[in-house]
């Protein structure tokens, strides 16, 4: 499997955890439910800017998302 199609499907993972439809993600990040779809299926490159601003709105570790290792989330500052 492409690393393409497997970050879509962690970003479906992190979505469906939430508790987020797509409608509701793209309200937080931006861009089209299309877009978004294509991504989660494994059919479109999300671009550089797209995966930053779901990074940084979702709290998902870096490392997670590319490479499907160590924890799903961030540690809020803070946080215990």
């Amino acid at each position: 499997m492409s690393e393409l199609s497997e970050i879509g499907k962690r970003i479906a993972i992190i979505r469906k955890d939430k508790g987020l439809t797509q409608k509701q993600l793209i309200q937080q990040i931006g861009n089209t439910q299309a877009y978004l779809s294509a991504i989660e299926l494994g059919k479109l490159k999300p671009s550089l800017r797209y995966l930053m601003v779901f990074l940084e709105k979702i709290d998902v570790s870096p490392t997670w998302l590319f490479l499907n290792r160590g924890p799903r989330y961030l540690k809020k500052k803070g946080a215990k």
